[in-house]
């Protein structure tokens, strides 16, 4: 079976590549200003959020220039070390960006139903959480490194992955468990968790409404607050799922038969994962209205520039630029009031 692509499709990846850098890279900074100057998002509340937009950031700084340049010169052509790299690089940040949504999740439905532990956690334990989210997830990235599994080319040779194919007991073992780990008990709980607080905020808006009116400002606050915790959260989650999932399907496949899929059904998943990191800064300004606020603020005082989204232009501009460069290369993430102030926050 032919394990590459034509040199027209790798000039494509590379235009495709190099948008999802430049966007990354600008919106996921631009994220971070904001969070870093505005006060308002400085609470104990948003530092998952916050510590989620480093993670998406990481991967623009660290993930898209090396897989640009791996495709530039091929990486069958790169040193063994640069495609460990990136291999370990990308399952890091993407098990520590899973992890981040399922404790949002668990975040979220904890302030409906447990306030004053919710409290609790956020001013005490919230810091030690995510540092154990980034070395749990690190620590999983790493063993593949130390001879559990290992890091290889994928098919179509676009990049490097977790190796999926092999069939040894040991290989297999890894991926089952980090499929569990890292894919179903964090889905599972994401649900569970967002399914519970819908029904909840549901039934507390219902008895707003009842006690204090339809008028009234706490049972207007709670409405908002139903709408834009649910969502901005589960619209999160719901991205990175569906950059996530195909690649999932096809990779669990190559893992319980053994068979290298043709480059390009391994190409496009892969292709709409290294998307995921894109996502979130545009679920920010759309859903987050603190957040979007905070930016309006910030683009009044000057401190950040308005970013724009149309990328028509730069998207022509590289793909010529990749072309001419690729072409003369060598192929060589209490009270019922007072959980409606929780929920607020």
């Amino acid at each position: 079976m032919e394990t590459r692509l034509s040199d027209s499709g790798y000039q494509w990846i590379v235009g495709y590549l190099s948008i999802l850098f430049v966007f990354g890279l600008v919106a996921n900074s631009t994220v971070l200003l904001v969070f870093a100057f505005s006060k308002s998002l400085q609470n104990t509340t948003d530092v998952l959020l916050i510590s989620l937009s480093i993670s998406d950031w990481l991967q623009a700084v660290l993930g898209k220039p090396v897989v640009i340049y791996g495709n530039v010169v091929g990486w069958w052509n790169a040193d063994r070390a640069l495609c460990v790299f990136y291999g370990l690089s990308t399952a890091a940040l993407g098990f520590v960006s899973l992890l981040h949504l399922a404790a949002l999740a668990f975040q979220r439905w904890l302030a409906i139903t447990k306030p004053m532990t919710y409290k609790t956690i956020c001013d005490k334990r919230i810091y030690p959480l995510v540092g154990t989210l980034w070395a749990w997830g690190m620590l999983w990235a790493v063993f593949p490194v130390l001879g559990w599994s290992g890091y290889e080319l994928e098919p179509g040779e676009t990049g490097c992955a977790i190796t999926w194919n092999d069939q040894s007991t040991t290989n297999k073992s890894y991926i089952f468990i980090i499929f569990g780990i890292f894919f179903l008990l964090p889905i599972t709980l994401v649900i569970g968790c967002y399914a519970w607080v819908a029904k909840l905020a549901r039934n507390m808006s219902t008895d707003a409404l009842a006690r204090w009116g339809r008028d009234a400002a706490a049972s207007q606050a709670t409405l908002r607050s139903e709408k834009e915790n649910a969502w901005t959260s589960f619209v999160m989650f719901l991205g990175f799922l569906i950059a996530w999932l195909p690649y999932a399907i096809v990779s669990l496949y190559s893992a319980i038969t053994g068979e290298r899929v043709s480059p390009e059904a391994a190409t496009i998943p892969g292709m709409l994962a290294k998307s995921a990191s894109c996502y979130n800064p545009l679920i920010y300004v759309f859903l987050y209205s603190r957040f979007r606020r905070a930016l309006s603020k910030l683009t009044r005082r000057g401190l950040v520039q308005p970013v724009d989204l149309t990328f028509h232009r730069t998207a022509n501009a590289t793909i010529r630029s990749v072309h001419n460069t690729t072409t003369t290369s060598s192929r060589t993430v209490t009270s019922t009031k007072h959980s409606l102030e929780v929920i607020k926050a």
